[in-house]
């Protein structure tokens, strides 16, 4: 529910902290669920847990390739007007 208000406000929302800051494990586990619930980013109470947060967080390299690919289709001129094309065999919504 925090994720559908947050999106529906144009806010950031945060997953909150993993209070075992010596279990790295855990947090990375955290960190990748609030990933998937669509969590813009994650609490932290330790230094130690940086590092896995922007690993969660921060797009790969494949992502960046693949928005990348979509914008440039995007501003084809093939594309202008279209809500929708097809990107690398998939469809995308602008």
């Amino acid at each position: 529910m925090a994720v559908a208000a947050a999106r529906s406000a144009g806010i950031t929302v945060l997953d909150g902290v993993c209070n075992e800051s010596r279990d790295l494990d855990l947090f990375e586990a955290e960190a990748r669920q609030g990933v998937l619930f669509g969590f813009d980013g994650k609490s932290l109470i330790h230094p130690s847990q940086i590092a896995a947060a922007n690993a969660a967080f921060s797009p790969s390299e494949a992502e960046i390739a693949d928005a990348r690919a979509i914008v440039a289709a995007f501003d084809a001129p093939e594309a202008e007007g279209r809500g929708a094309i097809r990107v690398n065999g998939a469809m995308v919504e602008r």
